[in-house]
């Protein structure tokens, strides 16, 4: 399988994470990363911005992961759309019309795409107009229980017709601090306008 590229990247070789980062393939997917994207062979999470992509490099370097540049014993390679050099083991080239990145013993293959969603950060003056918002859309939201993550503050339930996508409101209640609304499309026939 390929992964998908997006903005910039960190590439990550997924029997290096095995051997050398703490708590191997658990301990990084514990980091709940929101764009983690994976085929058989490697993990890609991809960022908005260049300094938020070496932010996360350091991150996993102090994890137990190495960045040598594009060298063959990388754990780690940045790659974007500007074609930026690539270690060895990573191949990048476009699959099925998208740029994307794949171990290079394998052959590309098929498309591993991010999970479906968004990530919002609004302040809790937007947050209680959401109700309002997803109205306009033909759409009811319901509280459900709390979260069972400890960040997690409230469970909504969005639903329109027989669809419905669940949304984690993580933050602080107290304060000016802002909320982040975490929404997994999971349900194809949920769309938004």
């Amino acid at each position: 399988m390929a992964v998908t590229v997006e903005f910039v990247n960190v590439i990550v070789r997924k029997p290096a994470v095995e051997a050398r980062f703490r708590g191997g393939l658990d301990g990084f997917a514990r980091q709940d990363l929101s764009n983690l994207t994976e085929d058989d062979h490697l993990l890609r999470v991809s960022f908005m911005s260049t300094a938020e992509a070496w932010g996360f490099v350091s991150e996993l370097e102090a994890g137990g992961l190495r960045y040598l540049d594009a060298v063959a014993d990388s754990d780690l390679a940045v790659v974007g759309w500007d074609k930026s050099l690539s270690p060895p083991w990573l191949t990048a080239g476009i699959v099925s019309g998208h740029l994307a990145c794949w171990a290079s013993d394998y052959p590309p293959g098929e498309l591993a795409w991010p999970e479906p969603g968004f990530l919002l950060c609004c302040s809790w003056v937007v947050y209680d107009s959401l109700a309002n918002v997803f109205k306009q859309c033909g759409a009811d939201i319901y509280e459900t229980a709390g979260g069972a993550e400890p960040d997690t503050l409230i469970k909504l339930r969005c639903v329109r017709g027989d669809a419905e996508i669940m949304i984690d409101v993580v933050g602080e209640r107290e304060g000016d601090s802002p909320v982040t609304l975490l929404v997994g499309v999971h349900d194809p026939r949920f769309r938004f306008p």
